[in-house]
């Protein structure tokens, strides 16, 4: 046949073009309105637990002992409704009386909260803890006082049963003294009502 030269070559090109062009295993196009679903982002890593004790501390070490220090508790308690305040070579660990107990009592969540602080200043050793309590103006000043005390030594208690010498804290209760939110007496102020961890190096 005359045309077979060029039905052969029109073939040739067309499996040439097919050969060369890439092929799309993708998923189909969605449909119009509609829209992919993406994986859920992954969990926030924790960070490693901490085994042993970071050692002996000399005077000239204080600052990077505690900036491991920070940085260890902002990780361990990072998503908490805590505050971790640096103030030169001390720091000071806010914790709102909502975030501890229930009642009279320290709740479920509070006792795990300071159990894993517990466990970040068992590595940490050479440190001092002062457990200070602060309630607001409500109520008498006898009464806050009280509550402010028995708060602070149920907290020092709970730090002592997880792990940490009792030679190492003191509590106080200052009751609605240093309140952090100024306000008239007899007020109602929950970021008033608190305990403050004051912690401080404590060189070898």
């Amino acid at each position: 046949m005359k045309n077979t030269p060029l039905i052969l070559a029109a073939a040739s090109a067309l499996l040439l073009a097919a050969c060369q062009s890439t092929p799309n295993y993708g998923a189909p196009p969605l449909p119009p309105g509609s829209s992919a679903v993406q994986p859920p982002p992954p969990a926030p890593s924790q960070p490693a637990p901490l085994v042993g004790t970071a050692g002996k501390l000399t005077q000239a070490g204080v600052g990077r002992y505690m900036d491991g220090l920070e940085a260890n508790l902002r990780g361990t308690l990072r998503g908490q409704p805590v505050f971790v305040i640096r103030r030169g070579e001390d720091m000071l660990v806010v914790l709102p009386d909502s975030a501890l107990f229930a009642g009279k009592d320290l709740g479920p969540s509070g006792s795990a909260l300071l159990a894993s602080i517990a466990a970040v200043l068992r590595y940490y050793d050479r440190t001092l803890l002062q457990v200070n309590g602060y309630t607001d103006t409500l109520g008498n000043d006898v009464q806050n006082l009280t509550i402010s005390q028995d708060r602070a030594k149920l907290v020092m208690q709970a730090l002592v049963g997880d792990g940490l010498a009792a030679s190492r804290l003191e509590a106080h209760g200052f009751g609605a003294t240093n309140l952090r939110f100024a306000t008239g007496p007899d007020k109602a102020e929950p970021r008033n009502r608190r305990i403050e961890l004051h912690i401080v190096p404590r060189p070898d």
